[in-house]
């Protein structure tokens, strides 16, 4: 084709006019689909996500191109995961020079993943990701970001469907990559790996391959590299648009099965500081496939990381237990069969087997202080909360706290028999979470009392008791 302009004539290659319709198709995609959902408004100052890999210098050439179609400012983010050594830090130095060569302000900041892993039984994919979006906020507090943009792909969300599928999900994990969600939103979920790559290479524009993501460590590497293939070639080569498709029709029933959820939740859960009581109601008026997605909505929030189908499948079966039956979670997270509720609980490991104290000393035991006191004058004895009195015949007794076990007995003041901790315990309809931490007081092997509770018959105050002695629980 020649065309004249002016005195010159000059010739356009049809493959160049065709790679430009091809690159103003996916442009146009892209936009269609930011319109159609609504996801930027005029005057939004948005944060980009740059990897340095294909799909976010996409976005980020993307967005410098048409933020003034879209009326926009822009900023960029880094985050050095120091997974790959020198490879990382390469990524981050191609990141510093393209928004230079743009003209775009980029926000970097690095951490160390693999030490983290050190201190955590969460998988690195996990915590990479919890820093990542932890810092993304942080830098989009720090500069009035209205929005984030990440740059997931339609494979990123095929290959979250079936990574959920595989661990068991609801109806909440095959809806994939939601297209935003709080600040987050993925104007590329339009788009395939495919055309980005077709569209970087018709732009003649340079970017970052991860070489771990060829490996297959991981278990989304793994459905990328082994299983996404075969599926693609021997069954549908357009997979990754048929489950598009199902994902984002699922999301209205999503979204509805939500908002009951919610509601169930805010009715029969009840959330603390560091616990979370579930109401025996959810297990008895709720229908089993909201129950699933509320128990999987509570863990979330105990946990506060990503929960499996075996995680709910624990609480869910811990209802048809035995009072006092536990269940262990991830680190110092457990759940407690109650008698009216389950107990999500977190709890700090204690070394405490028992200490001895003396009359006028105090010891400070988890939460609780023990005090005991001498009394001058046992015939005037007022009554304090939280403080009982005894009978010691004994100068100066040494006393020892403990936990009580299994075969403790004692005589309850009021009673002429010897009765089992543990029953007593169990009469005052104490807690299955409270028995664990039951401290007693004894005096040579025998239980003086029963902190907070009730104290021996044999060391009652009588008209023979020679010393008294004050002991309280504060």
């Amino acid at each position: 084709m020649i065309l004249i302009k002016g005195d010159y004539e000059y010739f356009v290659s049809p493959f160049n006019r065709l790679s430009k319709l091809m690159k103003k198709k996916t442009e146009q995609k892209v936009i269609n689909f930011i319109d159609s959902h609504g996801l930027i408004d005029e005057g939004d100052r948005i944060l980009i996500s740059l990897s340095g890999g294909p799909d976010s210098v996409f976005a980020l050439h993307f967005f410098h191109k048409y933020k003034r179609r879209f009326k926009i400012e822009i900023n960029a983010v880094h985050l050095n995961h120091k997974l790959r050594g020198k490879e990382s830090d390469k990524d981050e130095k191609f990141c510093e020079q393209l928004c230079t060569k743009l003209g775009i302000e980029l926000i970097t900041s690095q951490v160390d993943i693999k030490k983290l892993k050190e201190k955590s039984r969460k998988s690195i994919e996990e915590i990479a990701r919890e820093q990542r979006y932890k810092f993304f906020d942080y830098t989009a507090s720090k500069l009035h970001s209205s929005k984030i943009i990440t740059a997931h792909v339609r494979n990123d969300n095929t290959e979250t469907v079936l990574l959920n599928l595989s661990k068991g999900t609801g109806i909440k994990g095959i809806s994939g990559i939601p297209v935003k969600r709080g600040k987050i939103i993925r104007p590329l979920l339009i788009l395939s790996k495919e055309e980005v790559l077709a569209y970087l290479k018709q732009s003649k524009l340079k970017f970052r391959i991860d070489k771990s993501n060829e490996e297959n460590d991981y278990q989304r590497n793994i459905i990328r590299n082994k299983i996404l293939p075969v599926i693609i070639s021997e069954i549908n080569p357009a997979f990754h648009d048929a489950v598009f498709r199902t994902s984002q029709n699922l999301k209205v029933l999503s979204a509805f099965i939500n908002k009951q959820v919610e509601e169930y939740f805010n009715k029969y859960v009840e959330s603390g500081d560091n616990s979370i009581k579930v109401s025996n109601s959810l297990y008895e008026k709720v229908e089993s496939p909201f129950l699933d997605e509320v128990l999987k909505l509570t863990l979330e929030k105990f946990l506060q990381s990503e929960v499996s189908s075996k995680d709910v499948a624990k609480l869910k079966d811990l209802y048809y237990l035995q009072v006092g039956k536990e269940v262990k979670f991830k680190e110092n997270h457990s759940a407690l069969r109650e008698r009216n509720f389950i107990l999500l609980k977190r709890t700090k490991k204690t070394n405490f087997t028992e200490a001895k104290i003396k009359v006028g000393h105090s010891i400070q035991i988890a939460d609780h202080k023990i005090s005991i006191w001498k009394v001058k004058n046992s015939r005037f004895l007022v009554h304090e909360p939280g403080c009982e009195f005894v009978s010691m015949n004994v100068e100066n007794p040494t006393f020892t706290i403990r936990n009580w076990k299994d075969g403790d007995k004692f005589i309850p003041l009021g009673m002429k028999n010897f009765k089992k901790v543990s029953d007593f315990l169990t009469d005052k309809k104490i807690p299955s979470s409270q028995r664990k931490k039951q401290l007693v007081l004894t005096y040579r092997n025998q239980i003086v009392w029963l902190v907070g509770l009730r104290i021996d018959e044999r060391y009652k105050i009588t008209t023979s008791t020679k010393q008294a002695i004050k002991i309280c629980l504060s």
